[in-house]
């Protein structure tokens, strides 16, 4: 397995407990996590490409409907997409994003189901990215 998934699954363990605990994650955890993107990118030797770039414009969406939504969909999350985004290229990141809406969706469909949330309860959602994340380079899906 590449150092830098090792790098990644640390970083999105470090954002997944904040994520989890109070429902934010610092400025400075992000900050570390975009210099690990970068350190990971450089240990891999990703090729100079365009997979990369767009990979990173989803997370950009993400943060869009963030600010639009006034936070109904988490700054944070957004962010850590878009350097996911960068360290994956365009379809890897897709099929990662969608891997964790799945597990997401799973989750608050149990929750729902057991009363243990309503419709209007909010999940951190890091903690589906990594688990998505570990699911892909192990390769199960």
């Amino acid at each position: 397995m590449p150092v830098g998934n090792f790098i990644m699954i640390g970083m999105l363990t470090v954002l997944m407990i904040q994520d989890i605990r109070t429902k934010r994650v610092s400025i400075w955890a992000i900050a570390l996590f975009f210099i690990s993107v970068a350190v990971a990118v450089i240990v891999r030797g990703q090729q100079a490409d365009l997979y990369p770039v767009a990979g990173g414009l989803i997370g950009s969406v993400i943060i869009g409907v963030s600010i639009i939504t006034k936070q109904s969909v988490g700054l944070a999350d957004g962010l850590v997409i878009t350097g996911l985004g960068v360290y994956m290229g365009l379809w890897k990141i897709i099929g990662l994003l969608m891997l964790a809406l799945l597990f997401a969706a799973l989750v608050a469909m149990v929750a729902l189901l057991l009363k243990k949330a309503d419709k209007n309860t909010k999940i951190p959602f890091i903690p589906f990215v990594q688990v998505a994340f570990v699911v892909m380079i192990l390769g199960v899906v």
